[in-house]
């Protein structure tokens, strides 16, 4: 190789060794156990069982289903608040189609936003009245499973 090969060589792997030493930095300081945790609990809405995740944290709910390719067919994704609100959720960040169902403390459905898809960001989806609960499912499921306003979830182990 010749003198000036070298160098940029020389140049390029250092480059490629700040941009790496970067990313693994800030990638250690991801908290992964929030995306690789398993379903924690049960709950049944629309006479159908789902495993859910459980995000019951401001660190869980800010990360929800974003950047996940799915989720199973009878899973989805419970968002717990400690108290009743109209809670605004977007697309952010999302690979797949969902329906999002606000439930009040009761368990009774408050409001729904059926068939979401990720192409819809930044727009939000609130309901008209307050929730303590959110369950994001596979798009369809309200429609396959009849679960309309007044429905009632149901929390199991």
């Amino acid at each position: 190789m010749g003198g000036k090969q070298v160098l940029w060589f020389a140049v390029f792997a250092v480059l490629f060794g700040v941009v790496a030493g970067y990313q693994l930095l800030h990638y250690n300081d991801l908290d992964t156990s929030l995306a690789a945790a398993p379903p924690s609990q049960h709950v049944e809405i629309g006479g159908q069982q789902l495993d859910v995740y459980v995000a019951d944290t401001p660190a869980k709910q800010e990360l929800g289903l974003s950047g996940r390719e799915g989720l199973g067919f009878n899973e989805g994704m419970l968002f717990v608040f400690e108290k009743d609100d109209e809670y605004a959720f977007w697309m952010k960040d999302m690979k797949f189609a969902i329906d999002i169902i606000w439930i009040d403390a009761s368990g009774k459905v408050v409001h729904i936003e059926p068939n979401l898809t990720p192409d819809t960001y930044p727009h939000t989806y609130r309901p008209d009245v307050p929730a303590r609960f959110v369950l994001e499912v596979n798009a369809g499921f309200v429609e396959r499973n009849n679960v309309q306003v007044g429905s009632m979830m149901y929390v199991g182990q």
